[in-house]
């Protein structure tokens, strides 16, 4: 009967580990996650092959005082295939990540990567100035970098990607 117990109460830790691990992900990722449209040219033959949906890029937003700097993990994103805009207080990335087709009509064992064409909206601090915003993609990772001043514009401005 002891056995039975510790049983119990073994799994019912294990069970509220798995509980509040799956909570901080949701919490922590849930605006992270991300839908992947396909492409129209891509779309019979992504379904045919069961192509993930949904990937994570993950980001941070970081107040430096006098400026916010955003980091955006974009994984086999092109500078060419990623727009970058400010809008109302939001920073808005929306790009396209393509198949790689030299692999096409091979059998897949594992299929985690997301293609296609993407949007993640981030809310920015107040006072972020959009004409000063600079953009730049090196190793994956995306970083915006804004100026702060009091009484910025929150006009639509698009920055150019280098």
């Amino acid at each position: 009967m002891e056995a039975l117990k510790g049983f119990g109460t073994a799994l019912r830790h294990g069970w509220q580990e798995a509980w509040e691990g799956w909570r901080e992900l949701t919490q922590r990722a849930g605006s992270a996650l991300t839908r992947f449209a396909p492409r129209k040219s891509e779309q019979h033959a992504q379904q045919a092959m069961s192509f993930p949906r949904w990937g994570l890029l993950a980001g941070e937003v970081i107040d430096r005082g006098n400026a916010v700097v955003v980091q955006l993990e974009l994984p086999g994103i092109r500078r060419e295939d990623c727009q970058v805009t400010v809008q109302d207080g939001y920073l808005r990335v929306s790009g396209e990540r393509g198949w790689d087709r030299e692999y096409a009509g091979a059998s897949y064992y594992l299929m985690e990567r997301t293609y296609g064409g993407f949007e993640r909206t981030l809310r920015l601090p107040p006072g972020v100035d959009p004409d000063s915003a600079r953009a730049q993609l090196r190793d994956g990772v995306l970083t915006v970098e804004l100026s702060k001043r009091k009484g910025a514009q929150t006009r639509r401005h698009s920055i150019p990607v280098k």
